[in-house]
């Protein structure tokens, strides 16, 4: 008899899983389907089987083996967590410098094209000024380069791949 693509509906019924309309439609497929049938009387079989099976209480001195041996081994501590250094933080200080200094020199050319006579009027630089349109610029850009080197920097810190053929 072949498989039925569709067992789930003898597992349903079988565990009483789901809610009405489920059991309803898997009480239907059965109906229908010989090899779900079949499939659902040899669960109950299975359950049966395990349902008669005796328990057997376990060795006598289990107990006390088991706990020789967990208190045998030897425990490792956790390593300490390292100091925070906060020399990583003073290192930003010239990114942020170099980031300042780059938000002014653009605010100064957006300011100097606001006053220039082809200026057509542009609604961010009229509305926020030069300095935050800059800063606003700034930070679309360095979005847009994140974006660009995100593929490379995953794949990156995946490490070296292994393929089928080659050898460790």
């Amino acid at each position: 008899m072949t498989e039925c693509r569709h067992r789930g509906a003898a597992l349903a019924l079988h565990f009483a899983e789901g809610d009405a309309a489920t059991l309803a439609a898997a009480k239907s497929h059965l109906a229908s389907c010989a090899a779900c049938r079949a499939y659902r009387e040899e669960l109950g079989g299975l359950q049966a089987s395990l349902g008669a099976w005796a328990d057997e209480p376990p060795p006598p001195a289990l107990r006390e083996r088991a706990l020789a041996r967990a208190l045998a081994t030897a425990r490792q501590a956790p390593a300490p967590a390292a100091p925070h250094d906060g020399l990583a933080l003073f290192l930003l200080v010239p990114v942020m410098a170099a980031l300042v200094a780059a938000t002014m020199l653009v605010a100064a050319q957006l300011e100097a094209w606001l006053y220039s006579p082809g200026y057509g009027g542009l609604v961010l630089l009229d509305v926020l000024g030069p300095t935050a349109s800059a800063a606003l610029l700034l930070l679309a850009l360095g979005g847009l380069a994140t974006l660009a080197l995100a593929p490379a920097l995953f794949l990156e810190s995946r490490g070296p791949r292994r393929t089928l053929g080659a050898h460790a």
